[in-house]
């Protein structure tokens, strides 16, 4: 829609500011309105609402309609906490923008890199035991095996919610 009501359509694609600002609007509204179905039916509309599905259902939040009566704080603080992360990340990046735009000169493996061994780091100090991580270091390299067969992820990630908690 940008496109088609710009003033210049041909730029679109060449880093046209009306078009990078209509893309990072319409990928910011998808958050917020994928989780209306998650949270009223339990159904989760995209991978990460699927993922965000298992943390509800690990942490004894099962999405539904009942959760709203069951657990009206739990609801208001998500939507208080979504409303404030929205402002101070505003905040954040009117500041940090020119410093942040820095981290696009760093090539993608040394960042998947680092935040591969965040991950490890993470597991291993839930418990400190050595056997978190390779269990994290077995579900790495399942999700490779997925990635590199074209295998989706999500319907996984749903049967061993379903499974676990039905």
């Amino acid at each position: 829609m940008a496109q088609k009501f710009s003033n210049n359509p041909e730029n679109f694609g060449n880093g046209e500011p009306a078009g990078l600002i209509a893309s990072e609007t319409s990928n910011n509204a998808v958050t917020a309105s994928v989780m209306i179905p998650l949270l009223a039916f339990g159904i989760p509309a995209d991978a990460l609402m699927a993922m965000l599905l298992a943390v509800f259902m690990v942490h004894n939040y099962i999405p539904g309609p009942t959760l709203f009566a069951e657990r009206p704080e739990f609801i208001s603080g998500l939507y208080i906490s979504l409303f404030m992360m929205n402002v101070i990340v505003f905040l954040y990046l009117s500041v940090a923008t020119r410093w942040i735009v820095n981290l696009t000169r760093i090539r993608g493996r040394f960042i998947g890199a680092f935040i591969l061994v965040l991950g490890f780091i993470g597991s291993y100090s839930q418990n400190y035991q050595f056997s978190d991580a390779l269990i994290a270091l077995g579900f790495a390299v399942f999700g490779y095996m997925l990635r590199k067969n074209d295998i989706p992820a999500v319907p996984i990630i749903l049967g061993w919610c379903w499974g676990r908690y039905s």
